[in-house]
Order: C-alpha cells, then structure tokens, then sequence
C-alpha cells in the first residue's frame, strides 16, 4: 500500500510532492505554500507513514527470528557477521524509525487538521498572513524528528553491507575474519552512537554552538569504531590466499570507497567546516559514496556470491568482471569530483550554476560527472544481463561451489523449500573456521562434528 500510495502521488492533479526529500515544513504543512504541495505531497506524507509502519513489523521479524530460532549449537557468538549486522540494523530501525513516524502523523494533522505542531506564528505566504492558522509551532522540531531517524538509517544500510563484506572476504581470502568478537563489539558501538549524533545535519538551523560542539564531538567519535571495522577487513586479507572473484572484487572495492566516503564524513561531522560546505555538491558526494556507493557495491558482491545457493546455477565470471571495471572506477571517480566541486562553492538545487560567475571555471566537472556516471549506469545492463542469462544458461552449480563455512553452503542449491531437506544442521563452531585445524580441504564447515578422540565419549551439543 505504501508504495501504491507513493506511486499515486504522481497523478495528484497538481503535481507530485515538492518538497524535497526531506519534506521540510512549512513547505510541507501547507497546501498553498507552493505547486506540489497540495494532495501530492499529502499522499507522500501517507505512504511514508505507512512504510515505516512495515519496516517496523519486519525489524521486528527479523529480531525475533534471531533470537528464538536459531538452529541448535548456534550460540550468538557463531553466527555469521551478515546475521549480526542485519540483527543491530533491525533494531537500530525498530528504535528509530517511531520518531519518523511521530513526525508524519503530526505533518498530516498540520495539512488536515488545522493544527500547528510545525507551522510557526505569523506565516506569510504569498503577502497573506495566515492568521486562520493558531501557530506556535516549530518547523526545527519536524528537522530533530526527522534526522532522529535519518542518521540511524544511514547505518541501517552501512552495517548489513559490511557484514556480506566480511563474509565475502572470509571466503574469497581463506582465512578466519581478522577480529570477529572486536567487530561485533564495533558494530554495536556504532549503532549506539548513530541514536546520538543526529545535529550534525542541523549545524546551520540556528543551534547553539555548545550544541554544535557536542554533536561534532560525537560524530567525530564515531569514526573509531569504524575505523576499528576497516582495519579488520583489511588484516582479515593479511597473508589470505585470496581467490579473486567478482564478488571478492567488489568487496574491495566497498573497502576502498568506506575509506574514501569516511574521509568526506570528518569535514561534514565538523561544525567549522560543514558550515561552509552544507548543502553543496560535497554533501552530495559524500552521501551518494556511502549510501548509495557501498550498498550497491554490497548488494552485488551479495549477489555473485549467493547466487549458486539461490538460483542453483554459477553467474558469467567474464561479465562480472566487465561489470566490476566499468562501474567501480566511474562511480569513484565521478561522487570524488563532487567533493571538489563543492570545494569550489557549487551549491545543491541550482537550476544553473552559471549564473555565479565565480562557478563558471569548475562547470567542465559537472559535465565529467555526467559522462562517468553514465558510464556506469550503461554497465547495469551487463550485469543484469549477467544475471538473467545465468538463471537460465549458468553452468549448474555444486551446493558448496565456494568451499565456504557457514550453514546455507550445507544444504543443496538451489535452497528446497524449508531451506533444508530433513533434519536440520547443528553448528558445532564458528562461522569461518578457515586454516584452524589440519583439515586437508582447509576449511571446517560449521555443520560438520568434530572427529572425536580416541577413547572419548560424545559430548551433546
């Protein structure tokens, strides 16, 4: 429903939503504040209520699944990186996400409702005071609402991305993860920061500046544990035997744009220098490299290496690599150009930069930007074009085609319905038990029970 709502929007006689998709008000709450603020925006506001509503229900299902219905042996210490960020990020969503919710309702009263919980006293749109309007209320409490949930998002993406990395690295390098307890540690001292950090999106609202210092200290902070999750990925490469598939690939390459994305993130999370740089091509650099740059280098090194398990068949390792090199340079290179271009002053939802005279020397980066990023949005069809021959032309693939550890690669491929034909596996170690023990394949799968001892009598699980 959310999405047909959202959907429907489009065809509100006066126009889709229009303002932003921060939907600030009074822009927002007012119908005839502007064109494409009247039902457009209203079934905007709607679908977005509705949506978290079910993104709620579903972090609740997979809390609850996490908890009550592991397999036997499988302790929270055993489960894989992916299941443990996927279960921080759902709570980090059912924990943030009401704020949004809270704001939306409050948002559809202000436009319904003739209330005022965002539209302040003496508004004036086009020359009318809107005295029919009680006032008293303030569009900055829409803007705490809003970025109480909107930073904790950006980790609800980020985290699960890391986790299908460290699984990826785990199998592509054949060693265990470098610091597997320190990076559960990490990963929920991120999500804990992340509810505490949101006024750093808010520098130039007005706030006052002892505020300012503290949501910079503590958005500057939060690049420790961050830091601490990059350094594990890259020692869990140290002295690996690394197999470099496609899926291998794109996990460095997410590496690599975390550490670039991360560097853009210091100048935004410090009020001195976000102050200048707010709402410049910088911010958008920044945000499309973590946001959209790392889920989608996650989503397909996920792909390429899951796929045998979902679909039963290997994916063209050829098109994944020509997919890989036409789309990871360009998209680095060209979301790198918009942190200069907002250096150099060029600010978001400008109709035509050149009217500032002082832009008109750094236009050719727009025009760079546009053909790189081309680039790489022409490289999608060879990977879905990759993806839909191989579903029905991929070489057939074994149940374990990775040799990998953890509990999916121990039932057939494609998965039956169940996930696992008869009964269940039991985990009798660790997810990534690679060069542990004097295994001759050099790996232990998590599903196999140890050899037992001479003489030794049969521990239950």
């Amino acid at each position: 429903p959310a999405c047909l709502i959202m959907l429907g929007s489009f065809f509100a006689p006066d126009g889709a939503a229009g303002s932003g998709w921060t939907a600030y008000p009074p822009l927002s709450a007012l119908s005839e504040a502007a064109p494409g603020s009247g039902l457009g925006q209203t079934l905007w506001i709607l679908a977005m209520a509705l949506w978290i509503a079910s993104f709620t229900m579903g972090g609740l299902n997979f809390i609850t699944t996490i908890l009550n219905l592991r397999t036997r042996g499988m302790s929270m210490r055993r489960m894989p990186l992916t299941v443990w960020t996927l279960f921080i990020a759902s709570i980090l969503g059912v924990l943030c996400f009401p704020a949004l919710t809270a704001a939306a309702i409050m948002l559809l009263l202000d436009r319904v409702g003739a209330t005022s919980f965002f539209l302040p006293s003496g508004l004036v749109v086009g020359g009318q005071l809107l005295s029919y309007r009680g006032g008293g209320g303030s569009p900055l409490l829409f803007q705490h609402l809003f970025w109480f949930l909107g930073h904790p998002e950006v980790y609800v993406l980020v985290l699960p991305a890391l986790g299908i990395i460290f699984d990826v690295v785990a199998v592509g390098g054949r060693r265990p993860v470098f610091g597997y307890r320190t990076s559960i540690g990490a990963l929920i001292v991120v999500a804990v920061l992340s509810m505490i950090v949101w006024g750093h999106h808010m520098f130039v609202s007005g706030m006052s500046p002892y505020v300012g210092e503290y949501f910079s200290v503590a958005t500057v902070t939060i690049t420790a544990p961050f830091a601490v999750l990059a350094m594990n990925l890259v020692a869990s490469l140290w002295r690996a035997e690394i197999r470099l598939n496609t899926a291998l690939l794109f996990a460095l390459a997410l590496i690599a744009a975390v550490g670039i994305g991360g560097i853009g993130g210091i100048f935004l999370a410090t009020a001195t220098s976000d102050i200048y740089l707010h709402n410049s091509y910088f911010v958008v650099g920044h945000f499309h490299l973590m946001i959209a740059v790392v889920t989608f280098f996650a989503i397909f090194a996920g792909t390429y290496h899951w796929f045998p398990k979902m679909f039963g068949r290997q994916m063209n390792e050829t098109l994944g690599r020509l997919h890989f090199w036409l789309t990871v340079p360009a998209v680095i290179v060209g979301f790198v150009a918009m942190h200069l271009l907002g250096m150099g002053g060029e600010q978001r939802h400008l109709y035509d930069p050149t009217v500032y005279q002082f832009l008109r020397p750094i236009q050719w980066l727009n025009v760079f930007i546009s053909i790189v990023l081309a680039l790489a949005a022409a490289a999608q069809f060879i990977f879905l074009g990759n993806l839909f021959y191989s579903l029905v032309r991929g070489p057939v693939a074994a149940s374990n085609p990775w040799a990998a550890t953890t509990l999916e690669w121990s039932t057939p491929s494609p998965a039956p319905h169940g996930n696992w034909p008869g009964e269940l596996p039991v985990a009798y170690r660790g997810p990534y038990e690679y060069r542990v023990d004097d295994s001759p394949e050099g790996y232990t799968p998590q599903h196999l029970p140890p050899s037992p001892a001479p003489g030794a009598v049969p521990v239950p699980v």
